[in-house]
């Protein structure tokens, strides 16, 4: 497992990271300030992104969601350093 942090993703990662959520059902938002991506065997399993206070475009894949590859708790982890006193979690429907 390999954990990458961009602050934002461009060119072939970005385009990487927009095709996995895209097979989540999801979009790429605009005005993400960073991107957190796992990694198994170079394959993306996991992402989540924030824009200041909001967590956004988070998905696991389907495979991989119940072996523990959560980038939410990555993502936890750069708010909780006391700068945000807030964040909020955008969700949709499945």
């Amino acid at each position: 497992m390999n954990i990458e942090y961009r602050i934002p993703f461009s060119g072939k990662k970005l385009a990487g990271v927009v095709s996995f959520l895209k097979s989540s059902g999801l979009d790429y938002d605009d005005g993400i300030e960073f991107t957190i991506v796992v990694t198994e065997d170079d394959k993306i399993v996991a992402t989540g992104s924030g824009e200041r206070n909001i967590l956004k475009c988070i998905a696991v894949s389907e495979e991989y969601q119940s072996e523990g590859y959560s980038s939410i708790t990555s993502l936890l982890d750069e708010y909780s350093d006391g700068k945000t006193p807030k964040c909020f979690l955008n969700t949709c429907p499945k």
